[in-house]
C-alpha cells in the first residue's frame, strides 16, 4: 500500500509542478511576448536569400515580376508607391539611386523595372542572414497610379 501512496504523491507532484510552470510562462509571454506585426496594406513577404546587386557593399535584389508594371523605370523615376519594410519598420528613402544603396545603403531602396527590388538593411548587414523579415507594402493612402 505505500508504494501505492507514493505512486499518487508523485502524480500529484508532477501534476502540480507542471500547472506552476504552465502558469509561470503564461505570465512571463503575456508580458514579454511581442508577436511580428504585419505592415497595413497591399502586403507582399521578400523570402531570402536575396542575391547580391552587382558588385555593390550594401545592396541586394529581389525580382518580383508580378510588380513590374509598377515599378520606377527612366521615363517615371517616382512611379512606385511601395515601401520596402524590415520587420514592422519602413526602409527608405525610396527612389534611392542605386549608387547610394549599394554604398551607403541604411535602409535605401529602389523599386526598378525588371531588376525588382534593390535595398540594403537598415545596418548594411546581409539581409538573408539576420532573421529580420523584409516586405513590400502598398499603403492604403497610395494606390497604383
Amino acid at each position: 500500500m505505500d508504494e501505492m501512496a507514493n505512486w499518487n504523491t508523485m502524480k500529484w507532484a508532477a501534476a502540480v509542478f507542471s500547472a506552476a510552470v504552465y502558469f509561470i510562462a503564461a505570465a512571463y509571454f503575456k508580458f514579454h511576448y511581442v508577436p511580428v506585426h504585419q505592415p497595413s496594406g497591399a502586403v507582399m513577404q521578400l523570402k531570402p536569400p536575396f542575391e547580391k546587386f552587382y558588385l555593390s557593399d550594401f545592396a541586394y535584389v529581389v525580382k518580383v515580376p508580378e510588380l513590374n508594371a509598377f515599378s520606377d523605370n527612366i521615363a517615371t523615376p517616382h512611379r512606385s508607391n511601395y515601401v520596402v519594410y524590415e520587420n514592422d519598420h519602413p526602409l527608405g528613402p525610396a527612389h534611392s539611386e542605386h549608387a547610394d544603396i549599394s554604398k551607403i545603403g541604411k535602409g535605401r531602396f529602389s523599386h526598378w523595372n525588371e531588376e525588382g527590388f534593390i535595398f540594403s538593411s537598415t545596418d548594411n548587414s546581409n539581409p538573408s542572414t539576420t532573421g529580420r523579415r523584409y516586405w513590400v507594402v502598398l499603403p492604403k493612402d497610395r494606390p497604383h497610379e
